[in-house]
């Protein structure tokens, strides 16, 4: 398609005709985005633009094993940030006035 040209309408449809093939690239688009989808359930997809990294595709599996990772990573954390506070001294709250604000007491 050169600059300038328009797509012109199909007919009744409503779909529109290229006169440069565009529907055939629109198909091997397609196609190539079902083999990403399909190399991604086996491992990661990097998209790359330029030559470098700018997206990964996952399987939702792979995707929802690394949060839970990364929760994980996140509650030692808040772990031993809670710990070394009782280590300095500050004072803590105690389990029945937990429960309590909780409304499980």
């Amino acid at each position: 398609m050169k600059r300038g040209d328009r797509l012109r309408p199909a007919g009744r449809t409503g779909q529109r005709r290229c006169p440069c093939g565009l529907t055939a690239l629109a198909e091997r688009r397609r196609e190539r985005f079902s083999e990403v989808v399909d190399t991604a359930e086996r491992e990661p997809v990097f998209l790359t633009k330029h030559g470098q990294r700018q997206a990964v595709v996952l399987s939702a599996d792979q995707y929802e094993r690394m949060v839970g990772l990364v929760e994980d990573a996140d509650d030692l954390i808040a772990a031993d940030a809670a710990m070394a506070e009782i280590i300095d001294g500050e004072p803590t709250i105690p389990w029945d006035d937990v429960k309590r604000d909780l409304g499980l007491a």
